[in-house]
């Protein structure tokens, strides 16, 4: 899991998209937790999945219980 601020990755794609896809390759499950406007990064798989997070109204109990079920569901 890992946690997209937007001040910080707002010019981050190409090194998510890599850091993803490297850690997709070694058979890890990976979630990205997308700030605000973040693009999403277009990975496809069922191992790859994105939750929208707001930094403005961060609710990190909405969001883990989205991270939980996603995980319950998927894998």
């Amino acid at each position: 899991i890992e946690y997209d601020g937007a001040h910080w990755h707002e010019d981050g794609i190409e090194t998510d998209t890599r850091k993803s896809l490297e850690l997709l390759r070694a058979g890890y499950i990976v979630i990205r937790l997308r700030e605000d406007d973040l693009p999403t990064l277009d990975i496809p798989g069922p191992m790859y999945s994105e939750v929208r997070v707001s930094s403005q109204s961060p609710r990190p109990r909405h969001v883990i219980e989205k991270v939980r079920k996603l995980l319950d569901t998927r894998f």
